[in-house]
């Protein structure tokens, strides 16, 4: 999938350890960080939003999604129903939690938006796309949470 994207994007794509990116990669190595939908497969999914932005070069992008942790106990019942086999972590996020993570990290937020008001879109592509378009007031409900952040042109990243 990584040589897909590159290819697609026409970018280099690195895959590295999330909760050890600076220990790969140093500090401020990256203009532009995307994380989909992988940060809630670690254990720790805030200290996976650190390590981005310690990566960033001041001035560079964060661009970020994970499942809303509203959602987390319907997901939770479902694999107990066996109604979705997945055997793994599932540590979901909320836009406050992610916020806060990034705002003290040195990343300013810029725009945060939600996906998919429902599951299961049986078809109803269309009225999905809709709502994503028109009910962000409702975002915090949405299934998926994305972040768009910039690095302080000032900040280094480092927190204490």
């Amino acid at each position: 999938m990584v040589a897909q994207t590159a290819a697609r994007a026409r970018c280099r794509a690195l895959v590295a350890d999330a909760l050890d990116l600076t220990g790969k990669f140093g500090r401020e190595s990256f203009d532009l960080v995307v994380s989909s939908e992988c940060i809630e497969h670690t254990p720790d999914p805030r200290e996976a939003v650190r390590q981005m932005t310690q990566v960033l070069r001041p001035g560079g992008y964060l661009v970020l999604s994970t499942p809303n942790i509203a959602w987390w106990p319907i997901v939770k019942t479902a694999s107990l129903l066996k109604l979705r086999p997945f055997d793994g972590l599932e540590n979901f996020s909320s836009f406050r939690g992610l916020r806060n993570v990034m705002n003290t990290s040195g990343v300013t937020v810029l725009q945060e938006k939600g996906l998919h008001l429902f599951p299961f879109q049986l078809g109803l592509h269309r009225l999905s796309r809709w709502a994503d378009d028109n009910l962000q007031p409702l975002r915090s409900l949405m299934i998926n949470l994305c972040i768009l952040g910039v690095k302080d042109a000032r900040s280094s990243g480092v927190t204490e």
